[in-house]
């Protein structure tokens, strides 16, 4: 089915890999679609990309059956049989080994054991599964997918030939093959006992500097939600950054590592010792687990009651005499409720986390607004406007982290047993509940503004030739909003001598003058208001009724008619400017 095979082909190019051909009659690899020399089809078989297959000739022969033979005490199933290596990525140079059809291998240099090293794939286990003389072992007892799983000692039934730890072995369960590799169970089982105390070890040490840092202040439940805000920030931005972390490592494996040994050693230890089996590596994990633990242990026996005991940071009260402030029965309540929500660390996280995340997305927003629309633009890069989604997505996004500050029903909740109190206050139910809604609303308010404020300032108006922003403003007042005279001044207004469009005293023969002199500036000023006519009727055009469409279109097109039928536009829609000046002016420039 060739229509088949090339959807295939497709998804396999999508997921990293190649496909290739093979003709077991002839026993090599095919370049075109059918064998020259028998005529067969061959049959299809995956490699990893980029696909750079070349013939396995001269001394890399010998390497690659050696180390076969090296791993499984036979080179049999390959003697004499073409051979291809497809180089690969790797933290060096690294070859999938093809024979028979199918990658049997991987043959890659190993940095740290400063040799090649063979990584067996599952048509090489099939291949020499019967043929090999050592590297076997035979397993029972065992159900579901083995697949990234250790199988213990007590399942193993039969063992062929020796091998050492990391060796690739050919595993066998009935009848039944795969490839696996030889782990050092020793190693293993002490790493596994003592990895336990160093997590143990650090968690005491922190706690134990946290907890001293908060005896010392007042405001503990403040530094506790800075402490948990800081975590999870930390912890987002790991995980949005996983991906370019393991490029990172993948790229640059050997310079991490030496970081690692050198920031992190008891880390670097372990590995050595799980991957290399270093007896020494393991001997100093062992000494970086036992010895501070040993130290926090003696220290917590020695002052462990004397710790927990101890109080810190509470200040004595003192006593004064001050004058009574009343208050109101609903303020007394509204500041109770935001008093019980500063009492706990927990409750803060929980019932405010919406109006922090609605703020910090606004932060990241004013910060790093256009790596943002450059990332939409690459996604929408099939001609979406995104300038034109960026507002819509903004309060979607603010709606969305505002709707998690859930404050109101943990209140409700938290009353508990001390309900009857509120019951016999002398004050309505409904002033209770109120209370308990206003809580969100004072936490969620504030947040909102700010978290709006940013989205405007850092996101882009959808303008296209706006020739001014109050300009714009005012189109998109008066299409969609009202307009009404408030006789109060509400703005103060700025002139000074560097002003782009400011006050001007229109009488003057001064204006007058410079207005006669820059004849075609105004012109093309007038022509700019028919840009931005066109350009808001295509952004604002489905918010707008059927007469203003029309206004905006007939201006928007009046350049291309003659005279008298840009004067009856203006006559038609009543667009003339105010003043008798004025309308002489737009008649001469229209």
């Amino acid at each position: 089915m060739p229509g088949q095979e090339r959807r295939d082909a497709r998804r396999n190019a999508a997921n990293g890999k190649e496909a290739c051909r093979w003709c077991d009659a002839c026993g090599t690899i095919l370049l075109g679609e059918s064998c020259s020399e028998c005529g067969s089809p061959g049959r299809l078989f995956e490699i990893n990309s980029p696909g750079d297959v070349r013939p396995c000739m001269g001394d890399s022969v010998g390497t690659v059956l050696g180390l076969f033979r090296e791993a499984f005490g036979t080179d049999a199933p390959l003697r004499g049989k073409a051979m291809f290596l497809n180089k690969v990525p790797g933290e060096d140079r690294a070859d999938e080994v093809i024979a028979c059809g199918a990658v049997i291998g991987v043959a890659r240099f190993d940095l740290r054991l400063d040799r090649l090293v063979l990584d067996l794939r599952q048509p090489g286990a099939e291949l020499f599964a019967d043929a090999a003389t050592k590297g076997v072992v035979v397993f029972g007892n065992m159900a579901g997918h083995l697949k990234g799983k250790a199988v213990p000692g007590a399942n193993v039934l039969d063992v062929r030939g020796d091998f050492e730890a990391g060796a690739p072995i050919v595993l066998r369960k009935g009848g039944k093959v795969g490839p696996g590799t030889a782990l050092g169970v020793v190693r293993y089982v002490l790493c596994f006992l003592l990895l336990p105390l160093l997590p143990t070890t650090l968690s005491c040490v922190v706690g134990g500097l946290i907890a001293l840092i908060i005896s010392r202040l007042r405001n503990k439940n403040i530094f506790t939600l800075v402490l948990s805000l800081l975590f999870l920030g930390v912890y987002f931005a790991f995980c949005f950054n996983m991906e370019t972390y393991v490029q990172k490592l993948v790229q640059n494996g050997e310079a991490i590592g030496s970081a690692v040994q050198k920031a992190l050693p008891p880390f670097y230890a372990l590995g050595m010792a799980l991957e290399v089996g270093d007896w020494g590596q393991l001997a100093v994990f062992a000494l970086w687990c036992i010895l501070p633990f040993g130290l926090v242990y003696a220290v917590l026996s020695r002052f462990f009651l004397g710790i927990v005991t101890a109080k810190k940071g509470e200040k004595r009260v003192k006593y004064e005499a001050k004058a009574l402030h009343t208050s109101s029965a609903r303020w007394s309540m509204t500041v109770k409720e935001l008093r019980r929500l500063g009492s706990s660390s927990a409750y803060m996280l929980n019932g405010c986390l919406g109006a922090i995340l609605a703020v910090g997305v606004a932060v990241l927003t004013a910060v790093k607004g256009q790596s943002i629309l450059q990332t939409l633009a690459n996604v929408y890069a099939g001609g979406a406007d995104v300038n034109a989604i960026m507002m819509p997505m903004a309060l979607v996004v603010e709606c969305f982290a505002l709707s998690m500050v859930i404050i109101s029903a943990p209140s409700i909740s938290l009353e508990g047993k001390n309900l009857w109190v509120l019951q016999t206050a002398p004050v309505r139910a409904a002033d209770v509940l109120l209370r308990k809604v206003y809580a969100p609303l004072i936490v969620a308010v504030p947040a909102c503004l700010v978290s709006s404020l940013l989205f405007v300032l850092s996101l882009p108006i959808r303008g296209g030739d706006m020739l001014m922003h109050d300009w714009w403003c005012a189109l998109w007042a008066a299409a969609v909003g009202r307009i009404g005279f408030v006789s109060l001044p509400t703005i103060l207004y700025r002139q000074h001598g560097d002003n782009v469009v400011g006050a001007k005293d229109v009488r003057s023969f001064r204006y007058m003058a410079t207005w006669m002199n820059r004849l075609s500036q105004n012109a093309q000023s007038l022509r700019n208001t028919q840009a931005q006519a066109a350009a808001f009727l295509a952004t604002a055009g489905d918010d707008l009724t059927e007469r203003q469409k029309k206004l905006l279109s007939d201006y928007a097109a009046i350049g291309g008619t003659g005279k008298w039928n840009r004067w009856a536009v203006l006559r038609r829609h009543g667009i003339w400017l105010l003043g008798a000046r004025r309308k002489i002016a737009e008649m001469m420039l229209i």
